[in-house]
Order: structure tokens, then sequence, then C-alpha cells
């Protein structure tokens, strides 16, 4: 796998003065029976070293070590790099010389209706969220409250600085959203809300990428 023909979105998110963003990109076809497999072998919890509202969360040791999920990875990092150059130059200020970049243990989080993930932010210098299964439709999740004034219901959210205080901006993931990946700033803010449609779990891997030492 290499950059050429990694196909992926850029995202812009402006914070200050510097911009920045993220990327959306596919889970390579080839690549999803290992994650399958990972997640449903899964048993070592994760809870204490997590923010998440949620029962089930759980180290992923074997996609961790798994060679084509790194190189997946790595080049979603440089994708990254490569659009926002900006906030890569901010960390070379900051760090001085970037010997390369290291994904830490992956985990994965089994997300019951009405659970959800308060704000937070990672460590590591990029994060990602992969969504495996999502048993909802936005539309439907909507409903539940229609005549909300900002109907964010179920969605992902990135927190940021606005000219007016702090903007939310809300990706509205559910089941069309299967199998794609955001990765973004790990000191990004970022939250989950809850869904209340189905009773299947919302199924998702989150990682973080640091600089090699």
């Amino acid at each position: 796998m290499d950059l050429e023909n990694f196909r992926f979105t850029p995202h812009a998110l402006a914070h200050s003065a510097q911009v920045y963003g993220y990327i959306q990109c596919s889970c390579p076809p080839e690549l999803r029976p290992t994650i399958l497999q990972a997640t449903q072998a899964a048993d070592q919890p994760y809870q204490l070293d997590l923010v998440g509202q949620i029962q089930e969360e759980y180290l992923l040791t074997s996609l961790g070590d798994d060679l084509a999920w790194n190189e997946f990875l790595k080049c979603a990092a440089m994708a990254h790099e490569s659009s926002f150059p900006g906030y890569w130059s901010q960390l070379k200020k900051m760090t001085g010389a970037m010997a390369g970049l290291h994904p830490s243990l992956p985990w994965v989080n089994r997300m019951q209706k009405h659970e959800y993930n308060p704000m937070h932010i990672h460590s590591g210098v990029l994060s990602y969220v992969l969504w495996v299964n999502v048993p909802f439709q936005i539309e439907d999740e909507r409903r539940v409250c229609a005549l909300a004034k900002n109907n964010d219901a179920a969605s992902f959210v990135f927190v940021v600085s606005g000219p007016m205080g702090v903007d939310q901006i809300c990706l509205p993931v559910d089941q069309s959203w299967e199998w794609e990946m955001v990765m973004f700033p790990a000191q990004l803010h970022h939250l989950v809300y809850p869904f209340q449609t189905s009773d299947q779990p919302r199924v998702s891997i989150s990682g973080n990428v640091h600089l090699a030492s």
C-alpha cells in the first residue's frame, strides 16, 4: 500500500490562526476479515484507560501486531501529513526532528443503546476511528426528537474553537459509514452522542499514532 494509490478525502477545520483537519478513507476490503476476527475474539478489558461510558471496550492486541493493518494506518498518517502540512510543521517546531510514526495498540468499542463517549482527547499526534458496524439510519435517530433545534442525534462530533466560542462539527455516522475511517489530530476534542433506535451494538475501532522514538 502506498500513498499514490491511497484514496482519501481531506476535510479542513479552522482552529485559531492555524488550519488543520481530518481525512476520511475506506478500509481496504482485504483487511476486513482480519479486523472482524480480532473484534470478535477481543476479551481484554480496557475501560480503566478510557473515558467512554461504555461497558464493552477491549484491547485488540492481535490487530495491533498485524503488518497490513499497521501499513494501512501509516499510509493514512502520510495522507494526513500531505493534506495538512501546517499542522505537521507546528509539530516539528515543538518536537524537532520527526523520526517516524508508530501506531499504538488499537481498541474496540461495542457501544450499546444509550451509551456514549463524552468529550475527550487522545495521546500521540494522530488518532482515528473506524466504524465496523453501525446498526441504525441517522434519519431514524433524528425522528426520536424531531423538534430539537440542533438535531445531532447519534453523531460523531469534533469540537473546535470558532469566532463566537465553540463550534461542533458533526459527522452523521450511520450504516452508510461502515468500514469508513477518520484520522485527525490527537489533541482535537471529540465526542460521540448515544443512539436510541437499535438493540444491536455500534462497533468501532480506535487508536493513536505516536512519533517513533
